[in-house]
């Protein structure tokens, strides 16, 4: 996702205090801005085989999509088992 998209969306969505945070993490907006990605897969992948704890009250993953779900589908439909 280009930076200017996803600033624009944080800015309509009102993620003043997320943005805020990423401004403090210099590596990761380095990253941002020199276009290096991180990648969640790793991640999602843990939370997917981790078998749930009485008592967690985790019922799920959310992932925000910024717009991007047909992206975010064909992705996520490889990170084995889990579904949008």
């Amino acid at each position: 996702m280009k930076l200017a998209k996803l600033t624009e969306l944080s800015l309509r969505i009102g993620v003043g205090p997320s943005l805020r945070f990423l401004a403090k993490q210099h590596g990761l907006v380095g990253n941002v801005l020199l276009g290096r990605t991180y990648d969640p897969a790793p991640l999602v992948r843990a939370v997917l085989a981790a078998e749930p704890r009485p008592g967690s009250d985790i019922e799920g993953l959310h992932v925000f999509t910024f717009n991007q779900v047909p992206v975010f589908r064909s992705w996520i439909s490889t990170q084995g088992g889990a579904t949008a």
